[in-house]
Formats: structure tokens, sequence, C-alpha cells
């Protein structure tokens, strides 16, 4: 085993395709690129061991999350619409996002609805918490799995050891929340790191990981409007050097080249076209079309966003000193502080490094040398994405940034290439010992950067920052106390609507997901057109009742003076659950003062009108 771990610490990397960083032919494929089936028994066996280490965050956030979370807010409308899918009300687009709240009347939902595909069977088989935790699992183990996997195809051992560290760290950064939490905005961030990697193995030439591209490609654009400018701009670039360099070297003269283009070709052709049928049906079958209202949006005149100016400032925490990596409670606001001048002065001696590195590779070792192009390409994104950040509650939301952890995969990964080669040069270093010990203290510090991750307390490891507001047994001891009363609002429409609820809670929306999953579909309000489908809306002249949830204080006082929280005197109380007051410590502030107890009362067709409830009916 000292042997084997000793060689995979020394395995020099691979030539580019060809030699010449253009598609070659099949067999200068195959021998240009590493594979894992050409390691021997006990190699492979290594490779294994850290493939299961990198495994282990995201395993243990499942783990950490699962006896209390549960789907509120957005999670919960999404595995509604998970629901739809496979009946006639089955998604073409994702989420709405919140661009009416900047530009009025200028409403664009999330592109594509892959994410509520992948939830549906998993919510049926499993229900909520298992299946929802587990899809988002999945998504970021198999792009973990993915970017290691594809940087040893490109580099070889060594490149798959130094970019398994770097996955490990910014899987720490981001916390454990990230990992599992299925909401639209966070779930593009590892995806988008794939991506981002599949874009530089083509620019190395590997044109076979193209249909591969096309898929994390297309999901990732599909989540969330935030990584769109990252995602077209790094493709376009990435395209045009390619374009450039076929130009030049003329790959499709050789017959078995041109071949290898048109057979990947096709198959990216065919999966891309698949991936984004849905969102095509809708843009020419339904009204509005989404992708018209985004154009109109996105070049809208007084759109508010953030500017060049504090994407600059950005972009230098991102490169600079202190490093994103390591941070303990990483947000968007950390790109918002001021940039002293230690930042300034690190991120051009990175920026000159990267640039000596760069030119060095360039014709001995291309495929480092791009790895520098695509961290340089992702600062550009960076600035491009953050300048386009509108102005507003969510421009501090790090799921506006996930360029940023994709950035300083190939910062670390090219500067962490240099410096093993740095240490190769000592004499010391070349015993074999040291090379298994190195490899050696390298998985412990995975494995234990995992464990360390998720079990300190910080922000990421809270409930909240999973976008769940209370514990499990909260939801559970309300749905289980309206569904007592179930005989009388089951035999007609019923409409769920919450009052003294903070916009960040969502806990009538976990309840009418959860309702929905026992066989009752309660109505929507009519104001909920934008998250659900319009069969599942109230109808005013065919309610029947009604379901008031009600957030207040354990006195019944009111928590929200902004609007009439309690219904009117009368009205049957059927749930009434006190919220535990050791509830999950990232929700403390708002447990203080949103509210301790959580009431549903049951009102009739004519108490509902009386009490003036004409927004949810549409009025």
């Amino acid at each position: 085993m000292t042997e084997t771990l000793a060689s995979v610490a020394t395995e020099p990397d691979a030539p580019m395709l060809s030699g010449d960083d253009s598609p070659g032919g099949t067999e200068s494929a195959e021998r240009s690129i590493y594979r894992l089936r050409d390691l021997d028994r006990a190699a492979k066996w290594v490779a294994g061991i850290f493939a299961l280490a990198l495994l282990l965050a995201p395993i243990l956030a499942f783990v950490h999350f699962l006896p209390d979370w549960m789907p509120s807010q957005d999670p919960a409308l999404m595995g509604i619409r998970a629901l739809d899918v496979g009946t006639e009300r089955t998604p073409v687009i994702g989420q709405p996002s919140l661009s009416g709240d900047y530009v009025p009347d200028h409403r664009v939902n999330h592109l594509g609805p892959i994410h509520f595909y992948m939830l549906a069977p998993a919510i049926r088989l499993l229900g909520p918490n298992v299946g929802m935790l587990l899809v988002s699992v999945l998504i970021v183990g198999t792009s973990l799995l993915v970017v290691a996997w594809a940087t040893f195809r490109q580099l070889g051992p060594r490149g798959g050891l130094v970019a398994a560290a770097a996955l490990a760290a910014i899987t720490y950064t981001t916390g454990a929340a990230t990992l599992v939490n299925p909401v639209s905005s966070n779930i593009a961030g590892y995806p988008l790191l794939c991506s981002m990697v599949l874009l530089w193995c083509l620019l190395c030439g590997d044109i076979r990981l193209l249909p591969l591209a096309a898929v994390f490609l297309s999901f990732t654009a599909q989540q969330h409007l935030s990584v769109l400018p990252t995602v077209g701009l790094a493709s376009i670039a990435v395209g045009v050097v390619i374009a450039g360099r076929s130009l030049r070297s003329r790959p499709w003269r050789d017959p078995a080249a041109r071949r290898q283009l048109l057979r990947w070709g096709r198959i990216s052709a065919v999966v891309a076209g698949l991936l984004w049928l849905p969102v095509l049906v809708q843009q020419f079958f339904a009204s509005p079309p989404n992708l018209t209202a985004l154009v109109q949006y996105s070049t809208h005149d007084d759109r508010p966003s953030l500017g060049y100016g504090v994407a600059v400032r950005q972009v230098a925490h991102v490169l600079g000193w202190p490093p994103i990596l390591g941070q303990r409670n990483l947000s968007g606001s950390w790109l918002f502080h001021r940039v002293s001048l230690v930042t300034w002065l690190t991120t051009g001696m990175v920026v000159v490094a990267g640039g000596i590195l760069g030119w060095r590779w360039r014709r001995t070792q291309p495929r480092r040398a791009g790895l520098v192009l695509m961290a340089g390409v992702l600062a550009i994104c960076g600035l491009f994405s953050g300048a386009s950040v509108p102005v507003g509650k969510e421009q501090t939301r790090l799921a506006f940034y996930h360029w940023a952890p994709a950035a300083q995969f190939f910062l670390v990964t090219s500067l962490g290439l240099a410096a093993v080669a740095a240490i190769d040069r000592l004499a010391l270093a070349r015993r074999p010992q040291l090379r298994a010990a190195a490899v050696g203290v390298l998985l412990a510090a995975i494995i234990g950067t995992s464990i360390v991750s998720t079990t300190i307390h910080r922000w990421p490891n809270t409930l909240l920052a999973a976008y769940s507001p209370y514990e499990r047994s909260v939801l559970d001891q309300v749905t289980d106390q309206v569904m007592d009363h179930r005989s009388e609002f089951d035999d007609g429409e019923v409409v769920l609507i919450a009052r003294g609820e903070a916009w960040h809670v969502g806990i009538h929306e976990a309840l009418a997901f959860e309702m929905n999953l026992r066989g009752v579909a309660p109505k929507h309000p009519r104001y909920d057109g934008i998250f659900v489908a319009g069969e599942r809306l109230v109808d005013r002249d065919t309610v029947e009742a009604g379901l008031v949830m009600v957030l207040d204080t354990a006195d019944g006082s009111r928590t929200n003076t902004r609007e009439k929280a309690l219904p009117p005197d009368g009205a049957e109380l059927i749930a009434d659950v006190a919220i535990p007051k050791d509830s999950d410590p990232g929700y403390e502030y708002i447990l203080r003062s949103r509210g301790t107890r959580i009431r549903v009362y049951l009102l009739d067709r004519d108490e509902l009108l009386d009490w003036g409830i004409r927004r949810e009916l549409g009025d």
C-alpha cells in the first residue's frame, strides 16, 4: 500500500490530446487521458477511498438535518410542484423569481423544471424529508465526484488529489446547509462548479465529455437566474477559444477526429434538446412566454443593480487575503466588506502569479495553463455577475455568488499543483515513504474537515440556513391536529391562509405540502398564483371553508401590527402548538419577534367573507 500511495503521488500529468490542445483520433485520445480502469487494484482502492471521503461531507449533512428538517417556504412550494409532475399540472418552468420586486410588472420564473422531475419520484417513494434531502445529496455528491474524476482524467492522480483537497475546503466553507438545501438558488452551486470543470475539460480537448457538460450546464442554467451570467459568459469564452484553436489546427481534416466530433456533438444536441424541451414548450405554447419575459427584464432601463464598483471589490475578496476558503460563517455580505490594502496587494500578487504560471505552462503543460485561464474567466464572470445583482434585500445572499467557489477551485488547484512541483525538487520529498505519508495526511484532512464542518456550531449548520423554520416535530403536531378535523372540511373546497407570519417563515406552505401528502389538497390564496398551478388556487365562488394559520405570542396578542392577525370571535380553533424555546438556535430572533405559538382556525364560507378576506380570494 505504501508503494501504491507513493506512485499515486508521483504520477506525472498526461499530455494534451494529440499534443496540441485539439481533439485527436480515438487511439490518441485514449492514450492522452487517465482512466480509472487502467489503475492497478491497489490504486483503485485508493481512488475509491478518496471518493468516499469526498462524499462524507454531504452524507454527514444529510444525517445532521434529517431528524428535524422540514420543507417550508420555497422548498415546500417546490414539493407541491413536484407532486404535480405526471399530471395535467406538470410544470414546464422553474420557481418564480423576485424580479417583480425590482421591476414592477416584469415577473420572470427561473428557467427550467428539471429539479421538480427529480424530486417527484423521491418524494412519492420516500416522503418529503428523506426524498428532498436525498436528491440534494445526490446532486451535490455527483458534482463532487465528477469534478474530482474529471480533474484526474486530465491531470492524473496528482491533479485528482489536489482537486480533492480543494473540494474538501469548499464543502467546509459553504457549510452543511448548502449540501442538502433543495431551494433552487442553493442547489445550483455545486453543479455550477462541475459545469466549469467540464468546460475546462473541453478546453483541454476532451470532446467525449461534451454530453456530460451539456447535462450539467443545462441543469445549472435552469435552476436560478443568478447563475446565467456565469454559465453564459464562461461557455462563450471557452467556445471562442476552442473555435480559434480549431481554425488553426483544423481537426476536421482527420477522418477519425471528424467522426468523434460528429458523434459526441449529436449526442450532446439530443441530450440538451430533451432537457430544454419543457422550457421551449412553455415559450411557444404558454402565456406569458418566460424566455421573452427574461429578455425584457434583463434589458429594462430601470432595473437597479450593484454596478462594477461593487463587483470589483467582490472579486478582490475572492482572489485576495483573507481567503474565502476556511471561513467559518461565509455569507454574501462578506464580499461587501471594505477592501483593505492587504487584500488589494494580495489580489495583485495572485493575478501576477497566475499569469506567470499560465505563461510557463502554456506549451509544456497546457492543461494546467487551462486551469489558470478558467480562474481568469471566472473572475471576469464574477465582475459581470456581481455588477448585475439587483440592489435590494437579496444582494447579500451567497446564492448570488456561486461563481466565487468555482473561481477558488481553479485558483487553489493551479497554485496547489505549482506548490507540489516546487516541493518535488527537494531531495527529501523524493522518498516514497514521505510521499505515501503525505497522501495519507491529505486523506485524513479531507475526512476530518467533513466531520468538523458538520459538528461545529455555526450558521450554515442551522435549520434556518436549510430553509426549515422550526423542527419537524412542530409541523407534525400542527398537521396531526388539523387532520383530526378532516371530516369538517374534506367534503368541500378549503383555502389555507396565513396571518402574522414573516415572509421568510413559510410554515403555512409546509402545512399545505404536508396536507397534500396526506390526501387533502387545500387551495392556495390567489396571490400564490406565481408559485403553484392555477388549478390549485382558490375560487371565491366555490370555496366552502378556510383554514387560517396564525403565528402569535403565548397570550394571543398580535405580532404583526400591519394586519389583523386573529380571526373573528367564534372561529373554531382546531390546532394550537407551542414552539419549543430550545428550537433551532439560528431561529432565536424570529422566536422573539414573530411569535411562540402556531394556531390554526377553521372558518366557514360566511365567516371568511365577513372577516374581509379579499386579496386572498382575488378581490
